[in-house]
Protein backbone atom coordinates (compact mmCIF):
# COMPACT_ATOMS: atom_id res chain seq x y z
CA UNK A 1 0.00 0.00 0.00
CA UNK A 2 2.82 2.39 0.82
CA UNK A 3 4.41 1.81 -2.60
CA UNK A 4 1.14 2.62 -4.35
CA UNK A 5 0.79 5.88 -2.42
CA UNK A 6 4.37 6.88 -3.19
CA UNK A 7 4.00 6.00 -6.88
CA UNK A 8 0.74 7.98 -7.12
CA UNK A 9 2.37 10.98 -5.44
CA UNK A 10 5.35 10.84 -7.80
CA UNK A 11 3.05 10.63 -10.83
CA UNK A 12 0.92 13.53 -9.55
CA UNK A 13 4.03 15.67 -9.22
CA UNK A 14 5.32 14.83 -12.69
CA UNK A 15 8.26 12.89 -11.27
CA UNK A 16 7.17 9.52 -12.69
CA UNK A 17 5.00 8.09 -15.43
CA UNK A 18 2.85 5.00 -15.25
CA UNK A 19 2.93 2.42 -18.04
CA UNK A 20 0.76 -0.63 -18.60
CA UNK A 21 3.06 -2.80 -20.69
CA UNK A 22 6.42 -3.13 -22.42
CA UNK A 23 5.22 -1.29 -25.52
CA UNK A 24 4.08 1.70 -23.48
CA UNK A 25 7.36 1.62 -21.55
CA UNK A 26 9.34 1.69 -24.79
CA UNK A 27 7.30 4.68 -25.93
CA UNK A 28 7.93 6.56 -22.68
CA UNK A 29 11.65 5.82 -22.85
CA UNK A 30 11.80 7.06 -26.45
CA UNK A 31 9.90 10.21 -25.49
CA UNK A 32 12.24 10.94 -22.60
CA UNK A 33 15.34 10.28 -24.69
CA UNK A 34 14.10 12.75 -27.28
CA UNK A 35 12.93 15.46 -24.88
CA UNK A 36 15.67 16.84 -22.62
CA UNK A 37 13.33 19.46 -21.12
CA UNK A 38 10.87 16.79 -20.04
CA UNK A 39 13.68 14.69 -18.53
CA UNK A 40 14.97 17.73 -16.65
CA UNK A 41 11.49 18.50 -15.38
CA UNK A 42 11.07 14.98 -14.06
CA UNK A 43 14.50 15.03 -12.41
CA UNK A 44 13.69 18.33 -10.73
CA UNK A 45 10.27 17.07 -9.61
CA UNK A 46 11.69 13.90 -8.07
CA UNK A 47 14.42 15.95 -6.38
CA UNK A 48 11.76 18.17 -4.75
CA UNK A 49 9.78 15.10 -3.69
CA UNK A 50 12.88 13.51 -2.20
CA UNK A 51 13.81 16.67 -0.27
CA UNK A 52 10.28 16.95 1.13
CA UNK A 53 10.30 13.31 2.26
CA UNK A 54 13.81 13.21 3.71
CA UNK A 55 13.73 12.07 7.32
CA UNK A 56 10.50 10.08 6.97
CA UNK A 57 12.00 7.00 8.63
CA UNK A 58 13.20 9.04 11.59
CA UNK A 59 9.76 10.68 11.98
CA UNK A 60 8.07 7.29 11.81
CA UNK A 61 10.41 5.84 14.40
CA UNK A 62 9.76 8.80 16.71
CA UNK A 63 6.01 8.10 16.56
CA UNK A 64 6.57 4.39 17.23
CA UNK A 65 8.86 5.13 20.17
CA UNK A 66 6.31 7.56 21.65
CA UNK A 67 3.53 4.99 21.29
CA UNK A 68 5.65 2.26 22.86
CA UNK A 69 6.53 4.57 25.77
CA UNK A 70 2.85 5.37 26.30
CA UNK A 71 1.94 1.68 26.28
CA UNK A 72 4.72 0.72 28.68
CA UNK A 73 3.76 3.46 31.15
CA UNK A 74 0.20 2.11 31.55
Amino acid sequence: ANFRAIAADLRARGAARGVRDAEELAGEVATLLGDPARRTGMVEAVGRWHAENRGAVERTLAVIRAELAAISSR
